[in-house]
């Protein structure tokens, strides 16, 4: 399984490593300018949350040139089981997300010690947020993983441009709405969105494992 997690880097660093460096050096601009625009509050999560974003997208690197390339065709002729290709790719995906929330601390930090505002709450709120991240895109990545062998990359990307859609609709109504309610009510909506996700993902983890298993070469 090491070998099949390699292949998956060596696709997306071969595909963006181009991207990596030119999107850490606008983060760092990025935050060099938020915080000589004198703000009273920079936001120093930014370089967390857009790299974590990014490497929920890696994923779809090596999705798109396996389902180009015709890889699985191949990839199960090979004297592994099935479930260790399903897998890998989960695994990838948690790898290549934990990484750029790393890398994406590191900018932070080190835009914090350059600018005189790093602070014990902004360690912090860094690593809450990268560890917030991580958890959700895990999630996010075993669905992605599951619904591309059953329905294919672009119906799978379909479904999530519709959903992310959706979600940011919906947290934006949430955001105005929660301006009216207590404390209680917001946990209490915060735990049911939690317990749905949680619901979703393991249904698509284990429908996942029964597709890759059924898949037709």
């Amino acid at each position: 399984m090491k070998g099949l997690i390699y292949k998956d880097f060596c696709i997306v660093l071969r595909t963006c490593k181009i991207a990596l460096i030119i999107i850490e050096i606008g983060l760092f601009g990025m935050m060099a300018v938020v915080t000589l625009a004198n703000t009273d509050e920079p936001v120093y999560m930014l370089p967390v949350v857009f790299n974590i974003i990014f490497g929920m997208a890696m994923e779809l690197f090596a999705l798109s040139h396996d389902e180009q390339s015709g890889w699985l065709r191949q990839g199960f002729t090979m004297p592994l089981h099935r479930l260790e290709c399903y897998h890998a790719r989960i695994a990838m995906h948690f790898l290549c997300t934990a990484a750029m929330a790393v890398m994406g601390i590191f900018i932070a930090l080190i835009s914090a010690l350059a600018f005189g505002e790093f602070t014990l709450a902004i360690f912090g709120w860094l690593f809450s947020a990268a560890g917030i991240g991580i958890l959700v895109s895990s999630l996010t990545g075993i669905c992605i993983n599951a619904l591309c062998i059953r329905l294919g990359l672009a119906k799978t990307g379909m479904i999530f441009s519709i959903s992310w859609i959706l979600i940011s609709l919906g947290c934006t109504a949430d955001a105005f709405r929660t301006c009216f309610e207590t404390d209680a009510a917001s946990i209490l909506t915060l735990t049911i969105v939690a317990v749905i996700a949680l619901i979703v993902t393991s249904v698509l983890y284990v429908m996942g494992r029964k597709w890759i298993k059924e898949k037709e070469l």
